[in-house]
């Protein structure tokens, strides 16, 4: 046991620490990159909205981008339109495209397999009263799409930040601790070669046994002394010489007993002490070896959240534009008007 408690620290103690991050070196979700393209060559919509009051279109914004194929994102969503509203982009959107909006369906969309693992391509075009509302609703489409894996993204990043201070903490309490004992193996094994003990648990069973004895012995004291206050109180009253002579043999007596049961007790305090010694020596080492375990540990979390939150793999990654998103006039078949 103690052999294998120091083989750990040793392993465990191995070379270099993982360098710690600052805040502005943690993992940032990378900044949208739309880009626009407009042709002048229109494109046909045979089916303008219905509902009385509202704006046709005049714009749309056609565009491919592929997302992780999670749950949410497998099958367009056909109630994009209201969660776009809901988007920092749509801010900006005119009254006649809010309306719009509400009463039609402005965001049409179908998705398919990608040949990338894991994601899948959305086929997606917005329309809109105006080019810059067809600007802003793509905008506003890519925003909520990834609104998702940034949600995400964010909570690994906590998640990261919160590693990083737990490892500080553990760094620190180890530091802490090797300053109060700076060599818990070396002093596990120099007291290991004076005691028979095994385990722990076999030392504080001993130290119960030890402290029982140690009673008994105090309270061995306590009568021998009471004995000799006695004896020497009889020795100041005024006896005869046969008396005296007898108290003088039961003085010697309780000396010869006091000097055995203070001898006992030196034992037991030496044993004991040894056998708490023990116990510190192994909790030290265990303290030890379970700082430097939570340490790997979290140096491993962080690593691998920090390779996580720069690679962006799967549920992480954000909506990647196949190309420019094409922004087209609409134009009706003949005899549909506004």
């Amino acid at each position: 046991m103690k052999a294998l408690l120091v083989a750990i620290c040793v392993w465990l103690s191995g070379p270099g620490q993982v360098e710690l991050p600052t805040e502005d070196e943690l993992p940032k979700w990378p900044e949208r990159q739309i880009v626009f393209e407009k042709l002048d060559e229109p494109v046909v919509v045979a089916l303008p909205p219905t509902k009385p009051g509202t704006a046709w279109p005049r714009w749309a914004a056609a565009f491919e981008v592929t997302v992780a194929s999670s749950p949410g994102n497998t099958r367009f969503r056909q109630d994009v339109d209201t969660w776009v509203l809901e988007t920092r982009a749509a801010e900006g959107l005119s009254q006649e495209q809010r309306r719009l909006v509400r009463n039609a369906d402005t965001v049409r969309g179908v998705s398919r397999r990608s040949k990338v693992p894991g994601t899948a391509t959305l086929e997606l075009r917005v329309h809109a009263v105006s080019e810059q509302d067809a600007r802003l609703m793509t905008r506003a489409v890519v925003e909520w799409l990834e609104s998702s894996p940034r949600v995400a993204f964010e909570i690994e990043r906590r998640k990261l930040k919160s590693s990083i201070a737990a490892l500080q903490g553990a760094r620190t309490e180890l530091a802490q601790f090797l300053r109060e004992q700076p060599h818990p193996a070396a002093e596990l094994e120099k007291i290991s070669q004076s005691v028979w003990y095994s385990s722990a648990e076999e030392a504080e069973e001993d130290i119960r046994a030890l402290e029982k004895a140690m009673r008994a012995v105090e309270l061995d004291i306590a009568g021998i002394t009471a004995k000799t206050e006695a004896i020497q109180k009889h020795m100041q009253a005024r006896t005869g010489p046969s008396v005296r002579e007898a108290l003088q043999r039961l003085l010697i007596e309780q000396d010869v007993e006091m000097a055995g049961a203070m001898a006992r007790k030196a034992a037991l305090r030496a044993h004991l002490n040894q056998a708490r010694e023990y116990v510190r020596a192994v909790q030290a080492q265990a303290r030890h070896a379970e700082l430097l375990t939570r340490i790997k540990q979290l140096e491993h979390e962080i690593d691998t959240a920090r390779e996580s939150l720069r690679t962006l793999p799967g549920f992480l990654a954000p909506p990647q534009l196949a190309g420019p998103v094409r922004i087209q006039p609409i134009k009706y078949p003949d005899g549909l008007a506004e």
